[in-house]
């Protein structure tokens, strides 16, 4: 009799899930929702007993549930009716002393070196990395004292200034946090050889080019840069990013919906690290654009609006003209039926990884790194023979430990403004020391 209702219960789901699968897939969702629709679950015994198909099972029947993305128009539509939250962070007056006070000190300059010749052209895609995965979203500061919007200069939601067809991340300043970064960056450093060069190098966001009436919601991230610089050991090569970004502003540099800057914004902060290395940066007339259209970024997913589905981003990547070849791909194109993502650039924030190229100059680049540095790491690649990329959020790597298998290393801190206040991330460059 058991042996009859297991059999029973088993065609009762088969049957079930059949009838499920004949079900059409909400196809809009993958629109609405800026993501790919969830597989059905494997049906193993395994699977089954862990736990495993239940919790996957819901998230793909939720998927077929008929006009699902008619009720999520809907449900968005009334979000759009309510009251707006302030924002977190009042910019501090031009007249008013700066939450911190960055003390006066002179950014050492890096010794020349020479420039191996770049080696031919089309990348060579010897070898594939592993799936990536998304990072997950630090945690924000507490919030401070509310300030109201000017009129007309946008909308803040949260963490988020909206206007326009546009978003961005509001940067809100933390003194403590910012001296833990430049603390963990000095440790790295106290643990390497002398002949090892350590580089720091902190992107603004898009906010900070703002016209005044949107930044006065923002703290000032180019005195946050500073900041951080003026307590990094003197050692350590501080790249001025920020000044390369600003001379190129009204240029395509930051997507619309996402938090990211676009290969172009990488490009500009790729050419203030060669000035700080020593090199010279590869012109970008030698490089061949290939624009992707149709790009929804994260910030929509926080913060979804008709505005920004219906006015997406192009997402551009650059192919060297030049010859050069690698151990891995550079550009990671999504498979056909799923959304195209940031991870384009490098495959995402990946563990840890190594490209070796064919630039036989026996440099090595030793990359910690966030999720800016993806876009502007194909930038470095035709300058090092061994490019080694590390996301402290996801694997423990004791560069003091590993550097000796190296020769010529350069070690090179890439983050936005806004890791510099992540305790979580901080802790993790805590462990990579």
């Amino acid at each position: 009799m058991k042996r009859l209702n297991i059999a029973i219960f088993v065609l009762a789901l088969a049957s079930f899930l059949g009838m499920i699968a004949l079900f059409p897939p909400d196809a809009r969702t993958i629109e609405i929702e800026n993501r790919n629709l969830n597989p059905l679950p494997a049906l193993t015994a395994e699977n089954i007993v862990s736990g495993g198909f239940a919790t996957e099972f819901g998230p793909f029947l939720s998927d077929r549930v008929g006009f699902r993305a008619d009720f999520i128009t809907a449900s968005r539509a009334m979000k759009s009716l309510y009251g707006i939250s302030p924002p977190q962070r009042r910019k501090p007056a031009p007249t008013a002393p700066a939450p911190f006070a960055p003390e006066a000190s002179p950014t050492p300059e890096a010794s020349p070196t020479q420039e191996a010749p770049l080696a031919s052209s089309s990348v060579s895609e010897k070898s594939e990395s592993q799936d990536p995965t998304p990072s997950p979203t630090p945690t924000p500061s507490p919030a401070p004292p509310p300030v109201i919007v000017p009129e007309g200069a946008g909308r803040v939601v949260g963490t988020l200034l909206a206007f326009d067809d546009r978003l961005a991340e509001i940067f809100n300043a933390d003194e403590r946090a910012f001296k833990r970064f430049a603390d963990a960056v000095n440790s790295c450093k106290q643990g390497l050889p002398e002949n090892v060069r350590v580089f720091s190098l902190l992107a603004p966001t898009q906010i900070e080019f703002f016209p005044e009436e949107y930044r006065a919601v923002s703290d000032s991230e180019k005195d946050a840069i500073d900041y951080v610089y003026s307590l990094l050991d003197p050692g350590i090569i501080a790249v001025d990013a920020y000044k390369s970004i600003e001379s190129h502003i009204g240029e395509y540099l930051y997507f619309r919906t996402d938090h990211h800057w676009t290969a172009l914004g990488a490009y500009y902060a790729y050419r203030a690290f060669a000035e700080s290395a020593g090199f010279a940066p590869i012109e970008l007339d030698l490089y061949e654009e290939i624009p992707i259209p149709d790009f929804i970024g994260l910030l929509y997913n926080m913060l979804p609006s008709e505005s920004l589905l219906s006015n997406p981003d192009t997402l551009s990547y650059y192919r060297y003209k030049g010859k050069l070849e690698t151990s891995q791909k550079l550009i990671y194109m999504p498979q056909e039926g799923n959304k195209l993502t940031y991870r384009v650039f490098m495959g995402g924030d990946r563990p840890a990884y190594t490209v070796q190229t064919s630039v036989k100059n026996g440099r090595t680049a030793l990359i910690v790194k966030d999720s800016y540095a993806n876009a502007l790491i194909p930038w470095l690649i035709p300058h090092y023979e061994t490019v080694v990329v590390i996301d402290p959020r996801r694997k423990d790597y004791q560069i003091s430990e590993n550097i000796g298998r190296f020769g010529d290393v350069d070690v090179i801190f890439i983050n936005y403004a806004l890791t510099a206040t992540f305790d979580d991330f901080i802790d993790a460059m805590d462990a990579i020391e």
